[in-house]
């Protein structure tokens, strides 16, 4: 079987979702549509008075330190090395609560974005690039649509695309990922390891507490962003209980006490084990994520033909001599209109020239 892996990165969500810096300038700009302004020193904090403050604080210092360190996957990894996981637990909640408000807002001020060169575009509820590819993929089940055996997706994005994408080709109601996930698993637990279809290595929005976890949702039916932040304010509250925590969702993949880092982890290298054909799409595979890359391409020694690489900008001599993998059998795709599907006549390779997948 012609099992076929696409590994997806921010870029993958360009039309739906802001993107390295874009992600922590539009975290600050949310105070600001509240009429605040912060100057995120811990002191400031402990004087705030109102959930609304907090809440808003929270993402807009997360979103400072992201810009700093250029992404919130490299700042997260600094609060990790520190031992300083009472912040690493407030980026979480912050993280979570910022794609939650991006994707539930119908707010098209916020929700675009401006380049550096002065170019704008409005980000859309499901970057359409998702739907056209699970039209691809996709074919009749018993009641919904499900995913053809040979195909598998691991992501290292914390949004839900790929599952409201799927929604669409549903009656699902909006935001019921719950109901989703029965049908297009993607949330991990002990029990489900094998029948994951979309396995996110660093976790996902809008989950919180133990277990199965609660969604955030479905608390307000509002599009309105201030009304949307109102009803999420209970998680800024005091929680004795735990139950919001955010730890058991936002996992990085390098979280190696993580019991469901592992569970993530486990699945993808299970996935990578039996992949022949593997699209990656938007990942420039950043260095502070090689280990965990070459983990997962190891595993698919045995299996791997091909490697298909979606970006605008990609080098297939640094992937071949970071990875080892033999140039000959990459692929670089520049156009990045629609996702690639590959089928077995876009790369022409002489596997028997070549002799090894791998260098």
């Amino acid at each position: 079987m012609n099992n076929i892996t696409y590994l997806f990165g921010a870029g993958a969500s360009y039309n739906a979702c802001p993107i390295l810096n874009e992600m922590g300038d539009k975290m600050m700009e949310l105070p600001k549509k509240f009429d605040k302004k912060f100057t995120y020193t811990e002191s400031e904090f402990k004087g705030l008075k109102s959930s609304q403050d907090r809440l808003l604080w929270l993402i807009g210092s997360v979103g400072k330190s992201s810009k700093e360190f250029n992404t919130i996957d490299t700042y997260a990894k600094k609060l990790f090395l520190l031992g300083k996981y009472k912040e690493l637990k407030g980026l979480k909640l912050a993280v979570s609560l910022f794609f939650t408000l991006w994707s539930l807002t119908d707010n098209k001020e916020w929700r675009t974005i401006t380049s550096e060169q002065g170019k704008t575009r409005e980000c859309r509820e499901v970057d359409p690039r998702y739907i056209s590819l699970l039209a691809t993929f996709l074919e009749k089940g018993e009641r919904y649509p499900k995913l053809r055996d040979e195909v598998n997706f691991v992501t290292w994005n914390y949004d839900l695309q790929l599952e409201e994408a799927y929604r669409k080709f549903t009656d699902i109601e909006a935001q019921d990922y719950n109901v989703v996930n029965q049908f297009f698993p993607f949330i991990p637990n002990s029990d489900n390891l094998n029948i994951i279809k979309c396995c996110h290595l660093n976790g996902f929005q809008g989950y919180y507490g133990m277990g199965e976890g609660r969604d955030m949702f479905n608390r307000s039916d509002s599009k309105n962003l201030a009304r949307i932040v109102e009803e999420l304010l209970f998680l800024t509250e005091p929680d004795p209980k735990g139950d919001f925590d955010f730890n058991h969702f936002i996992n990085y993949a390098w979280e190696e006490e993580s019991s469901v880092s592992a569970i993530a982890r486990e699945r993808a290298i299970k996935i990578f084990s039996e992949t022949y054909t593997l699209v990656v799409i938007g990942y420039s595979f950043p260095p502070f994520n090689h280990k965990i890359d070459k983990m997962l391409l190891e595993s698919a020694k045995g299996s791997l033909q091909r490697v298909i690489i979606q970006d605008p900008i990609a080098d297939e001599e640094y992937i071949s001599e970071t990875f080892g993998i033999h140039k000959g059998i990459v692929k670089i795709v520049r156009d990045v209109k629609q996702f690639v599907v590959p089928n077995y006549y876009e790369l022409s390779i002489d596997i028997d020239s070549i002799g090894t997948m791998f260098i």
